[in-house]
């Protein structure tokens, strides 16, 4: 498969007020957050065979209305200044069309998850020492059959899931013309409850990048849970808990628990391992915070699972996740009392719907090589299943086959 690159614009917010915005100050988690772009892929089929002139008005449409979304999240279109806030509003996002050689059927077919890259305009999870780079890029790449890939990274020194969700979302109403699913984001809420540190210890900003760029040999592989799968994981997950955890929760504990067992299997003995979730800190401030507060408001939780503790069951490592998220749930609302009366009183957005209006999306994709995602199956077969996509930093064949066998088995 080959994507080639036919054309590349600057797309700005296309409100002139936008320039004489003050500064976005960053919170104190995003100044703790690397410097480094996430990468989403979305792929559309082909609404109308009958309409050839559609992808020229989507493209030309595409850009207006990302154009207008860019006036009420004008910090993407800016760019960071000493890891303290964002200005220069009116630089501008790249957007790139780019020609594929196939079908969309084809490549979906071919399960190449090492290529989804090539839809991306810039190269996802890697370290970014230039802070004059765009904050987000977009790249539209159109297969022969008039499907679209819609690419799209987003500096995660700006972003979290929460705040990439609503942007969509409000990115596709504009397209649309529903402007009652227009998230209007606040931009100033996390920067007051957690206010940025003027000066930063580089030993502590060092270390975060430790954590967050540690080489490795990565693959892909892609594994999908349908809705019975799910349900069957979680009722055997809950053990002692009081209510059945949650999906992302559930499927989370089982790949960890897989993982264990892979390694058991090659080395011969157990190993301390460990589970890192992320955590939004919005609903977990006393009053909760916006939903539609923009910028990185999660946190880490970590479970530990001890070698030398015979209780690894997958039960009991729901436990372990479940203490680890109610344990930053009470460091957050510590935290928050620190800054409390700082806090403006805003309505809650919950509901998020990132489709464009040309069919359902066919396939949503998390391209990079570094994480774990779990995203949900929209393809309309399982609305309420899960596609895990897992980056496996795995040292021989033998590993990752085990691993897949230990997944496989469930």
């Amino acid at each position: 498969m080959e994507v080639h690159i036919v054309a590349r614009e600057v797309t700005k917010p296309s409100s002139p007020a936008i320039q004489h915005k003050k500064p976005y100050k960053f919170s104190f988690f995003d100044q703790l957050t690397p410097a480094t772009y996430v990468p989403i892929v979305y792929f559309y089929p082909k609404k109308n065979n009958s309409e050839p002139n559609l992808t020229t008005q989507t493209l030309t449409h595409l850009k207006k209305s990302l154009s207008q979304t860019l006036d009420l999240y004008y910090p993407f279109s800016g760019r960071t200044n000493d890891n303290l806030y964002v200005d220069r509003f009116d630089e501008g996002v790249p957007f790139l069309e780019a020609k594929v050689n196939c079908s969309m059927s084809e490549f979906l077919k071919r399960r190449d998850t090492e290529s989804l890259n090539r839809f991306l305009p810039c190269q996802p999870f890697s370290k970014e020492v230039n802070m004059n780079i765009p904050l987000s890029a977009f790249q539209v790449s159109i297969f022969t059959c008039g499907g679209i890939a819609l690419g799209w990274c987003l500096s995660h020194k700006l972003i979290d899931g929460s705040t990439a969700s609503a942007f969509v979302t409000t990115w596709a109403s504009i397209f649309r013309g529903d402007l009652q699913d227009v998230i209007k984001p606040d931009l100033n809420e996390a920067s007051l409850v957690f206010p940025p540190k003027i000066s930063f210890p580089q030993n502590h900003l060092s270390l975060m990048e430790s954590l967050w760029f540690t080489e490795a040999n990565y693959v892909t592989r892609r594994f999908v849970f349908n809705a019975k799968a799910i349900a069957t994981l979680r009722d055997k997950a809950k053990g002692k808990l009081a209510a059945p955890p949650s999906r992302i929760e559930t499927l989370s504990c089982f790949i960890w628990k897989c993982g264990m067992t892979a390694t058991k299997q090659i080395s011969g003995v157990t190993k301390p391992s460990i589970l890192v979730e992320a955590v939004n800190l919005r609903q977990n401030t006393k009053p909760p915070m916006s939903d539609a507060s923009s910028g990185n408001l999660f946190w880490w939780a970590i479970a530990v699972a001890n070698p030398t503790d015979t209780n690894t069951e997958f039960p009991e490592l729901v436990s372990l996740l479940s203490e680890a998220i109610a344990h930053i749930k009470v460091i957050t609302r510590i935290l928050y009392k620190v800054n409390m009366g700082l806090k403006p009183c805003l309505s809650t957005v919950t509901s998020y719907k990132s489709y464009f209006p040309w069919k359902k999306i066919y396939l949503h994709l998390r391209a990079g090589k570094r994480c774990v995602s779990l995203v949900p199956t929209l393809d309309g077969e399982s609305p309420f299943g899960l596609v895990s996509w897992e980056k496996l930093a795995l040292s021989s064949e033998t590993s990752q086959c085990s691993l897949t066998q230990q997944m496989v088995k469930g």
